[in-house]
């Protein structure tokens, strides 16, 4: 006798959006960017598959909206500093 294991689908889309987002903070904020774009997809992708990946999809989107406000205060401060010299 068999059985069949049946496993929950995958959110892959919250996958990606956390890996953009980790990527964003050592690199430019563009990925940044697209991993808060994909974290909110992820996120209703998430309320539509019981829950799956809603865990990393809210850990994707702060990571994502704090490297955005990071490289967001540097490029303001660069541009006062380079404006008042």
């Amino acid at each position: 006798m068999s059985t069949i294991e049946v496993s929950a689908p995958k959110n892959q889309w919250a996958i990606a959006a956390l890996v953009l987002s980790i990527l964003g903070l050592v690199t430019l904020a563009v990925p940044s960017v697209a991993g808060v774009i994909l974290g909110h997809m992820a996120l209703w992708r998430a309320n539509h598959l019981n829950g799956n990946g809603r865990a990393v999809s809210i850990a994707a989107l702060i990571l994502g909206y704090v490297g955005i406000s990071i490289y967001a205060t540097i490029f303001i401060l660069w541009t006062i500093l380079l404006w008042n010299f």
